[in-house]
């Protein structure tokens, strides 16, 4: 159980930290509206590029599993 200074206390840290998360908040924000068209418009161009570099890891496992079966064939 606490004492009761230091429940009395806890509300002052509570005040501190929100007075603390205030001033750190940012002043302004800007939107550079060329960067932000290219992140809307390229949704499409990344699904494809993900979907490539996921065949081409595929067709490497599956090589690399051939090759293996292979060696242990040999054996």
């Amino acid at each position: 159980m606490q004492d009761n200074a230091a429940l009395l206390t806890k509300g002052s840290k509570v005040y501190a930290k929100k007075r603390k998360a205030k001033k750190e908040q940012v002043e302004k924000v800007e939107f550079d509206p060329k960067a932000r068209r290219t992140f809307l418009t390229g949704f499409h161009k990344r699904k494809l590029e993900r979907r490539e570099n996921a065949i081409t890891q595929a067709k490497a496992k599956e090589r690399e599993e051939y090759l293996e079966a292979r060696r242990e064939k040999r054996e």
